[in-house]
């Protein structure tokens, strides 16, 4: 029995370090997931089945099934099921992917964009200031402490017009390219 409460707490504790990992990359929150007013999707699509390689480096593992997502880290596979907590929705010829925080409700999305030769792109926002200034002229910015001594990151709630512009502005850059 203490076998597999070590087991499950393993899990549990390797699953909170790489949704720490994950999250702490974006340099932007959002207030609700993205895009707003659009419906989520149950299962991810056909043409992004599969098990995908960080192109740079070659040490990023992810697949991708129907149901969600797993990352492999120290040879342990996590899974992330789409869920309540875990949303995929479609806008135009991106996909996002929204990871509810639990300690402040805000979400890290992830902007996903498939390519040609099996590939996809993950888009984030530069970390700078000038990229802030910018945000702030196509929508609202609000910053957040997340504790004590931290930079206060920015929270927004884009409407999918504000969201079209931020998608055309240059303002989201190519972070990560995974192939299959």
């Amino acid at each position: 029995m203490k076998s597999i409460t070590r087991n499950i707490a393993l899990k549990l504790s390797t699953l909170v370090c790489i949704i720490l990992i994950i999250s702490s990359c974006s340099s932007v929150y959002y207030e609700n997931p993205q895009p707003a007013g659009q419906e989520n999707l149950s299962e991810f699509p056909k043409k992004l089945i599969g098990t995908y390689v960080d192109v740079e480096k070659g040490d990023t593992i992810a697949i991708v099934s129907k149901e969600g997502f797993s990352i492999n880290m120290n040879s342990n596979d996590v899974k992330i099921p789409l869920s309540e907590k875990t949303i995929l929705r479609k806008y135009k010829s991106y996909y996002f992917l929204s990871l509810k925080q639990e300690a402040d409700s805000t979400w890290t999305v992830y902007i996903v964009k498939p390519e040609k030769k099996k590939t996809f792109v993950l888009y984030d926002f530069a970390n700078e200031e000038s990229t802030i200034a910018q945000l702030k002229a196509i929508t609202k910015v609000k910053k957040q402490t997340k504790s004590a001594g931290e930079t206060p990151i920015p929270v927004i709630n884009p409407s999918l017009e504000e969201l079209d512009k931020i998608l055309e502005s240059g303002l989201l850059i190519p972070s990560l390219k995974m192939k299959k």
